[in-house]
């Protein structure tokens, strides 16, 4: 769990630096000022500037669209240029990204040029450095992504990723997260999620919190709909004969389910949750946001949240009176001449919610 995190060059940000993060963190702020894209970086800095999550949160934000053909005739449009400021790549021996929770474990991500050796070994791939004026050919050129890494367990001179062809998208990946888009993930993938926990006992956890909206006794199952290998939720209830999908009970269902089943999905790492107020009326929040406490200290995920909601920072609050050592709450900004985060203690933000302070 990181428990400060420094943001250099990620996106919208020039700078950044958190000093307090906890077990389940809450972001607030108008729009533009950088809430998901702090998620992003805290989601790559756990996951060592990963290449498949990467692209899954280009993915998202369908920045991926259109750019691969782009690439393979120009680098520069290359899809990762969106995560560094101005959306642009840096030069050669520029400064680049680097996300930070102590000076010991860092992820820093650069551009590298390099040639292939044509002699010797083909196929080797040697570094031009940055103050090389030799003439080299072109089509012999390859630009990498340089991701390097120090933490208390290992230092890595870096790895690279190619800029020049399409990366691999499958491969397995054992790091353990969850990330809830404002839409929801797709079905295929808590359908996915639903069969990875349904023989355990964290299912009941998700159960547990679907009664939170509607207390009759409830199974859950998914079913193929018809003409289709997509599998959806549908519950069966105690006062309907028939099972009934999950949607035509509420947006509010979904959404509980979506938060709390990627939550039990990822014991030992960390989830995002983009937009927690999304379907949810404000008085059922409380009890989400109790329930993602408890869960969260008992599975060990690290959780972070945005919103732009008053009522869904007065739950947290709520909760966050009873669990202080567990909850931490900021707010981004971009305004001049004012530091770009406020950091608020249990205290601050309780005045701030009594005397109407705007903390969104």
């Amino acid at each position: 769990m990181i428990k400060s995190f420094e943001i250099e060059n990620f996106r919208l940000f020039d700078h950044l630096k958190i000093n307090r993060l906890s077990r389940v963190n809450l972001v607030a702020g108008k729009n533009n000022t950088g809430k998901s894209a702090f998620l992003e970086a805290a989601l790559l800095h756990y996951a060592r500037m990963s290449e498949h999550i990467l692209f899954e949160l280009l993915e998202i934000r369908q920045e991926d669209s259109g750019a691969f053909l782009a690439a393979a005739f120009d680098d520069n449009l290359h899809p990762f240029r969106h995560i560094f400021k101005k959306h642009s790549l840096p030069e050669p021996g520029q400064p680049g990204i680097k996300l930070s929770a102590g000076s010991s474990d860092y992820v820093s991500v650069k551009v590298g040029t390099y040639i292939r050796n044509m002699e010797g070994h083909p196929g080797e791939l040697k570094e031009v450095p940055t103050n090389d004026s030799g003439d080299h050919f072109d089509e012999m050129i390859i630009r990498y992504l340089i991701v390097s890494e120090r933490n208390t367990e290992k230092l890595d001179a870096g790895r690279k990723i190619s800029l020049s062809y399409q990366p691999r998208r499958s491969g397995k990946n054992g790091f353990a997260y969850g990330i809830v888009p404002p839409c929801g993930p797709s079905d295929s993938s808590v359908a996915a999620m639903w069969d990875k926990t349904s023989l355990g006992n964290e299912s009941d956890k998700v159960i547990e919190a679907l009664r939170l909206l509607e207390p009759e006794s409830l199974r859950l199952s998914f079913i193929e709909r018809d003409g289709s290998r997509a599998r959806v939720p549908f519950v069966k209830l105690d006062c309907f004969d028939e099972p009934v999908p999950l949607k035509s009970l509420g947006d509010g269902m979904t959404r509980i389910l979506h938060i709390i089943l990627s939550l039990v999905s990822c014991k030992g790492g960390v989830l995002l949750i983009d937009e927690f107020e999304n379907g949810l009326h404000w008085s059922v929040q409380p009890k989400v946001w109790k329930m993602i406490f408890e869960l969260a200290k008992k599975l060990d995920v690290q959780v972070f949240a945005t919103t732009h909601s008053r009522d869904c920072v007065a739950g947290f609050h709520e909760v966050w009176e009873e669990n202080e050592s567990d909850g931490a709450f900021l707010r981004l900004m971009r305004e001049e001449n004012r530091k770009p985060v406020e950091e608020y203690s249990l205290e601050q933000l309780r005045k701030s919610i009594e005397i109407d302070v705007e903390v969104r």
